[in-house]
């Protein structure tokens, strides 16, 4: 089946004529669909973050990726799959991206991948954990003790698009969870990067015990520099990079929200108090 021609965009890369179009994830991701013009080969999926811009410059990069990656969009086949994890808002941050390109899929029919093939497929560049969303394997407590280590090592093809990964779901798990099992998770989380080498990972460390500190109150926040940063490390961390603001102070608080341009699947708040420093976090669609 090909894309409809209603709500499609069109692009010339290398004289071959392309449609694609975005649709919306239903992990924090956006998928970016590119086939041919009419629509008789190969179809390319994308995923991509949900802060990033799509615009012309990056589609065309994702198409010369995947075509120098083996996609043959003039060819009969099961889709291409890419995935893209980084922040993309203007052409220099491509190169800077981590890029996963899918044609040897693991097939992981149930949820509980052992821990050799969750390290085989770490330093595999040619394999994506199939069957389920790659994220929601990623983010099972119990792998902590496997993926650390490789977000650790940095001859690991896929060390940062772990590390992000895992510091997405701790910063989420923080923000919305209370009680002993977090304070567990966190703790183990803590312990195993103490015995990280990797400067990237020691910083990740750094900002989580940071994340954590705000999770308990750290006292009077009345500055809004302070507060700001307090936002930007709950609400970003290092997993996404999207601008903040301001969405209103009263006597009592600060509320904090992402630019709507930015972060268009989803309505994030973040309300301080200003007396204790302890915070309420909300979403809506």
């Amino acid at each position: 089946m090909t894309l409809a021609r209603k709500g499609t965009r069109s692009i010339t890369v290398d004289t071959l004529d392309y449609r694609w179009l975005i649709r919306p994830g239903k992990h924090h991701d956006l998928s970016l669909i590119v086939e041919l013009d009419q629509g008789l080969g190969q179809r390319l999926w994308a995923k991509l973050n949900e802060e990033t811009v799509v615009k012309p410059w990056l589609v065309r990069a994702v198409i010369e990726y995947a075509r120098a990656k083996g996609w043959q969009p003039q060819s009969p086949g099961k889709d291409c799959v890419l995935r893209v994890y980084g922040s993309l808002k203007a052409p220099e941050d491509w190169d800077s991206t981590v890029k996963i390109k899918g044609t040897e899929p693991i097939a992981l029919s149930e949820w509980n991948p052992t821990p050799a093939r969750l390290i085989r497929w770490a330093y595999d560049e040619t394999l994506y954990l199939d069957g389920s969303e790659e994220a929601l394997v990623l983010h099972k407590p119990e792998y902590l003790p496997v993926l650390i280590p490789l977000a650790d090592d940095r001859q690991c093809p896929k060390a940062d698009y772990i590390l992000l990964t895992l510091a997405h779901y701790l910063r989420h798990y923080l923000l919305r969870c209370e009680g002993g099992k977090g304070k567990e998770l966190l703790h183990e989380a803590i312990a195993l990067g103490e015995c990280c080498t990797s400067s990237t990972v020691k910083d990740w460390m750094t900002l989580l015990k940071q994340q954590w500190a705000y999770c308990q109150g750290i006292g009077a926040v009345t500055n809004p520099d302070q507060a700001y940063a307090m936002a930007a490390a709950l609400l970003n961390g290092i997993d996404r990079n999207c601008p903040i603001t301001l969405v209103a102070e009263t006597e009592h608080s600060f509320e904090f929200g992402f630019l709507s341009s930015s972060c268009p699947l989803s309505r994030e708040r973040l309300i301080i108090d200003k007396a204790t420093g302890k915070f309420i976090y909300s979403q809506s669609a």
